[in-house]
């Protein structure tokens, strides 16, 4: 809960930032000096090369307040472009331009909020420092796993191409046509029917719809059109609903169960053996195949080699260390321990990168 408000105040609206970091206030008040004391560094004037993007009435310290009412000027802080892109680019480098909007009205709203916590003495203390003890230590983590997430992404050429190479199968696709017949019947027993003579009417039915997908093979091999066979697999198995279609286009092997994956060594206008899974039986014509070039994959290659690359690289990094937990005391804290959710900052980080 704590980093789950942290955040929040700091990126407003921003939740959609995967890997938002949070920004520190950099904002410049009428005076010369921050708008909260603990932010000392001088902050950028406001230029007319880089002007103010956020200004906020009235917001700043009491002694600054009072220097300014003593010279009749407005209390303002500001925080220019330079300032508010460089928090951007802090969190989420490519923000989209409506997202940036809405950061700015969170990031305003939460350094009025960090404002008055300041004046209120709400930024020191034990509490506060565990707090930031244990932020300081997600963003470290975040950053490891931001770091192995870009070197995970470097990709070459050979790269793919080696991947594409030794993955062949995967990029094989066919057009076919397809007969589905359900493995038994729709049964049309009471509800209250002696279970033994269900099981010997769902044994009759199996037995008579695998007789019905020989025969459908039978008349499949000769040249049958498959939308007629595809209808009558459904009349015999006293289906109400539409049957599907037949037709299945550039359907990728990888894509398929491996009991299934033998149609693609088909030759066009070949028809499959009936193959059987729990649904029911499956009788293929192969109509055409190709292999899905290596120009349209490689996006796709890229994002797979990276993932694996990735989760590699933050398994290697957590295998070096050995984690052991005190159960009992977990015990004893009671069954209700685990109700809440846990923050989302602090689940691993890896899950963040994907």
């Amino acid at each position: 809960m704590l980093f789950r408000v942290s955040l929040c105040l700091l990126m407003g609206s921003m939740a959609l930032a995967q890997t938002a970091k949070p920004a520190s206030p950099m904002a410049k008040s009428t005076t010369g000096t921050t708008a909260s004391s603990t932010q000392k560094k001088a902050a950028p004037a406001v230029t007319a090369s880089d002007p103010a993007v956020i200004t906020i009435q009235g917001l700043c310290s009491s002694s600054e307040r009072s220097a300014a009412a003593s010279k009749s000027a407005p209390c303002k802080t500001t925080i220019t472009r330079s300032e508010f892109e460089k928090m951007v680019n802090a969190v989420r480098p490519d923000m989209p331009p409506a997202q940036r909007k809405q950061f700015a009205e969170g990031y305003a709203k939460a350094l009025v909020m960090a404002h008055d916590a300041h004046e209120k003495g709400l930024d020191r203390g034990p509490t506060f420092e565990e707090m930031m003890k244990l932020m300081r230590i997600q963003i470290a983590s975040q950053e490891y796993a931001k770091s192995m997430h870009d070197k995970a992404a470097q990709i070459s050429d050979k790269d793919l191409q080696d991947y594409y190479d030794k993955n062949a199968t995967n990029y094989r696709q066919a057009d076919l046509e397809r007969i589905y017949i359900p493995k038994t019947k729709q049964l049309t027993s009471k509800d209250n029917a002696n279970p033994d003579e269900l099981k010997k009417q769902r044994d009759a039915s199996e037995a008579e719809m695998k007789k019905e997908a020989e025969a459908l093979h039978t008349r499949a091999v000769a040249g049958e059109d498959f939308v007629k066979l595809q209808t009558d697999a459904f009349d015999a198995a006293g289906m109400k609903v539409q049957s599907p279609s037949t037709k299945l286009t550039n359907v990728r092997e990888g894509n398929f169960p491996p009991e299934q994956r033998v149609i693609f060594s088909l030759k066009p206008n070949d028809v499959s053996d009936v193959l059987t899974n729990q649904s029911g039986y499956f009788i293929y014509k192969l109509d055409a195949k190709n292999t899905v070039p290596l120009s349209q994959v490689k996006e796709e290659i890229r994002n797979t080699l990276s993932s694996q690359r990735f989760q590699d690289a933050m398994q290697t990094a957590q295998g070096s260390t050995q984690l052991s937990y005190d159960e009992e005391y977990f015990k004893a804290l009671g069954p209700n321990i685990t109700g809440g959710n846990v923050p989302s900052s602090m689940k691993p980080v890896a899950e963040t990168h994907q």
